[in-house]
C-alpha cells in the first residue's frame, strides 16, 4: 500500500513540473494550444463559418433586391388597377348605370386596389360608381 501512495505521488509531482513548466515556458505552450486545435478542428470549424457568413450575406442581398422587386411590382399593380378602375367608371359614367358584370368587375378591381394598399381618388371614383343603378 506504500508503494502505491509513493507512486501517486511521484505522477502528481511530475504532472504538476509539466503544469509548471507549460505555464511558464511560452513556445511549449504554443505548441500544446496547436496540437488541442488540430484535434479539434478549430481551423475546419472557422473556414466552414466563414463559408456560412458568406452565404448569409450572399441571401441577404438577395433578399433586399427581391424586396425592391416587389416594391416596384405593388407600385405597377396598383397603378394598373387604378386605371382599370377610372376606365371602368368613364366607360358608364354619361349613362350613370351600370350592367351586373360591370358593377363585379369594379368590386373586384377595388378590393384588390385596397388589399395592395392603393389609397387616393379611387376610393370616391369608386363610391360613386356603386351608388349608379344596376341595368336590367
Amino acid at each position: 500500500m506504500e508503494i502505491i501512495k509513493d507512486i501517486a505521488t511521484i505522477i502528481g509531482l511530475v504532472l504538476s513540473a509539466i503544469t509548471l513548466i507549460t505555464l511558464c515556458c511560452k513556445p511549449l505552450r504554443r505548441k500544446i494550444g496547436n496540437v488541442i486545435r488540430k484535434a479539434s478542428n478549430v481551423e475546419e470549424t472557422s473556414g466552414a463559418l466563414e463559408e456560412v457568413r458568406a452565404m448569409l450575406q450572399q441571401m441577404v442581398a438577395t433578399q433586399e433586391v427581391n424586396q425592391e422587386l416587389m416594391t416596384h411590382f405593388q407600385e405597377s399593380q396598383l397603378s394598373l388597377l387604378r386605371d382599370s378602375i377610372t376606365r371602368l367608371y368613364f366607360k358608364y359614367l354619361p349613362e350613370k348605370e351600370v350592367p351586373a358584370y360591370g358593377r363585379k368587375d369594379m368590386v373586384n378591381l377595388f378590393e384588390s386596389y385596397k388589399r395592395l394598399g392603393g389609397n387616393s381618388y379611387v376610393k370616391t371614383v369608386y363610391e360613386e360608381f356603386m351608388d349608379w343603378p344596376v341595368k336590367t
